[in-house]
């Protein structure tokens, strides 16, 4: 069928030029250098974002601020356990939420949820919606931060700055593409976006690390003297698109 037969292509140009799918293989990557030399690996369909120059003139990705969400799309319907590599950060006095999906499909995905006002972190998850699992994260305005989501099996877990924030057992998203919006009135820069292959030994074995690193030892951010809240998200069509 044409369904089958788009799945088999997508399958084989992500190993073709994204990278194979041995285990801890890259299946894409971007860091928005030398793009006058080639084209950008993301969509952004609604032209929200643009490359601008860092301070140490690397170049960043960032979103142009309005009243409505900003995302941009990467990856295919075929991706199953990877994880979601990249480094991210607000601005000060711009209040607003960072949503990361992963196995993002027509009918719902896993997402975390940053906001910079409530110091919450929920998971919401796929199609029938609702909050699995939910921490606290220390992230400053006008600093970079190192997000990092996996989905491989059933695990799902979040890591900011090399800990752990937030982890949930849950497959009812099998496999999908990822994603990253902002919030209308905000303002966000990202940088070297990573997606690695992860299998579900590694994903149990990078858990059972990560463990006995409680949230409670996480302190706040000093940051509009209030936290950022991260949720994980089982979610449907709700915030973005």
């Amino acid at each position: 069928s044409q369904k089958k037969a788009k799945a088999y292509w997508d399958d084989y140009y992500t190993k073709i030029f994204l990278g194979g799918y041995a285990d801890g293989s890259t299946m894409f990557s971007e860091d928005f250098e030398n793009l006058d030399q080639r084209d950008l690996r993301l969509s952004d369909y609604r032209n929200n974002w643009f490359i601008q120059d860092d301070k140490d003139g690397n170049a960043i990705y960032c979103n142009k601020e309005t009243n409505d969400w900003a995302d941009f799309n990467f990856g295919n319907n075929s991706w199953r356990d990877y994880s979601i590599s990249y480094r991210m950060k607000f601005f000060a006095g711009k209040a607003g939420r960072v949503e990361t999906h992963i196995r993002k499909m027509q009918d719902g995905d896993y997402r975390v949820i940053i906001n910079n006002l409530s110091g919450r972190t929920n998971i919401d998850i796929g199609r029938s919606g609702g909050s699995i699992a939910s921490g606290m994260a220390s992230t400053k305005a006008d600093e970079w931060s190192e997000i990092k989501l996996i989905a491989s099996g059933n695990n799902i877990l979040y890591l900011v700055n090399g800990k752990l924030v937030a982890s949930a057992k849950d497959d009812e998203v099998k496999k999908g593409s990822g994603m990253i919006a902002v919030s209308g009135n905000s303002e966000v820069c990202v940088d070297d976006i990573v997606i690695n292959k992860v299998p579900v030994s590694e994903a149990l074995e990078l858990e059972d690390k990560l463990k006995n690193k409680l949230l409670n030892k996480i302190k706040s951010s000093d940051a509009f003297d209030e936290r950022y809240s991260f949720n994980i998200l089982r979610q449907g069509a709700l915030s973005t698109k």
